[in-house]
């Protein structure tokens, strides 16, 4: 095999592995406490028309800022307010729509629509996020991203920020003391 394909398969596993990390961590943006934390949601409104309804809530959610990148950039981390949506019947039971009988049950799709408005947006900055920790070549920095997840998810905004330091000290003891061990030869192989 020569340099130039060597070279060529390497960026292309690298480039590869960022976008599956990317649409890894935009997955997990969808679940609750994971990707964002709703304080408050109700339905103000339900209207049904002939194949659709309009609906209405009041929501107050506050997004995952590792996993929502997009929204704390543009300064909507946490948004509450008034929200109107189109909502599709569930299903069609001759010519007569169905939708959810109670407004509870209509609730995660409410949640859904709120979280889904910027997915492309936030992909592209995770994918961004990723090719660079790929460039730069030192994977364990994404102990960092998954420690600020799984802090969020136990604490919001302070168990993120708790775990990045925790992530942060993970990464450096990495650096200091799994260069020789045999664990640190699995993981290559593994990953490279």
């Amino acid at each position: 095999m020569s340099s130039e394909t060597r070279k060529s398969t390497v960026i292309l596993k690298k480039l590869i592995i960022a976008v599956i990390l990317a649409f890894f961590l935009a997955l997990l943006g969808i679940f609750d406490g994971v990707g964002y934390h709703v304080y408050q949601i109700s339905e103000t409104s339900f209207v049904r028309q002939y194949s659709y309804a309009l609906a209405t809530f009041k929501c107050d959610l506050l997004y995952n800022p590792i996993l929502y990148p997009f929204y704390w950039n543009i300064g909507e981390g946490r948004i509450s307010g008034s929200f109107s949506m189109i909502y599709v019947p569930d299903a069609y039971s001759g010519s007569r729509a169905y939708y959810p009988p109670t407004p509870q049950e209509r609730l995660p799709a409410y949640v859904m629509y709120v979280s889904d408005r910027g997915l492309l947006q936030n992909l592209i900055v995770l994918f961004i996020l990723t090719v660079a920790i790929e460039i730069v070549g030192k994977r364990s920095l994404y102990l960092i991203v998954f420690g600020g997840v799984i802090g969020f998810y136990f604490f919001q905004i302070i168990g993120m920020i708790v775990g990045m330091i925790a992530g942060s000290i993970a990464v450096v003891l990495s650096f200091k003391y799994w260069r020789d061990s045999r664990l640190a030869g699995i993981w290559k192989t593994i990953w490279q």
